[in-house]
């Protein structure tokens, strides 16, 4: 096997996990650096991060020694977070939800608003209510058309986009907005798009959101047994 093969065959063991690999692996935005039956390190070339998956922390550490200097990493298991945190002088985890919609039909839904990718008059206003993304990834969002702002009449009522990495994310509704229905309409519509790309719709859910945690219940997304951590 060819180290694309390889890296599958082990992703796939537990591909709700591991979305976050194989999304960029089937989208051709994958550098993958290592591959066994032990684990997994690649870097994803869109968003720039890199990610590493192993069987055992023996393993884990191997694969870190072939990694360079770095600021952020992403890790699959929970035994791998202190030696990364360690070695490369990282901050405190976020421990997140994998969370994946495997159906191959479309969210139906009632659309009740406007949605539209975003234009520069509503990037001051996403940028002083959004901060999981920083002001530049706001921006990459917007300029690759990742963006979209959902409308009741006049009203922006809120936000939701795609990540760098390929996450469906940045979902906020303006508190005046709230209890509408209008979080699970925005959501359904970038799922349904996502579809219609050839892709795989997926989210990471921060630990303790129990709202979004809810709604990607309700949504139909299957969740991963263990947690996926950003450090």
């Amino acid at each position: 096997m060819d180290l694309t093969e390889q890296a599958l065959a082990y992703l796939r063991e537990d591909a709700p996990l591991h979305i976050t690999m194989l999304d960029p692996i089937a989208r051709g935005s994958a550098e993958i650096c290592a591959a066994s039956r032990f684990g997994v390190l690649m870097r994803e070339k869109e968003g720039g991060a890199w990610m590493l998956s192993a069987a055992s922390a023996a393993h884990g550490e191997a694969l870190m020694d072939l990694l360079p200097p770095l600021r952020s990493l992403v890790v699959f298991q929970d035994f791998l977070v202190s030696p990364a945190q360690k070695r490369f002088s990282l901050g405190e985890s976020l421990p997140c939800y994998s969370a994946v919609y495997l159906k191959k039909e479309k969210i139906p839904y009632a659309p009740r608003l406007s949605v539209r990718h975003s234009t520069e008059a509503e990037l001051p206003r996403i940028k002083e209510t959004y901060h999981m993304t920083s002001p530049a990834g706001i921006d990459r969002a917007h300029e690759k058309g990742d963006l979209y702002c959902g409308f009741d009449g006049d009203l922006f009522v809120g936000f939701a986009g795609r990540h760098a990495g390929g996450s469906l994310g940045m979902l906020e509704i303006f508190p005046d907005c709230r209890q509408k229905g209008y979080g699970a309409e925005l959501e359904s519509f970038l799922v349904n798009k996502t579809l219609d790309a050839g892709c795989v719709p997926y989210v990471h859910v921060v630990v303790g959101n129990e709202k979004s945690w809810n709604l990607q219940k309700k949504l139909g997304f299957t969740f991963a047994e263990s947690l996926v951590y950003w450090l």
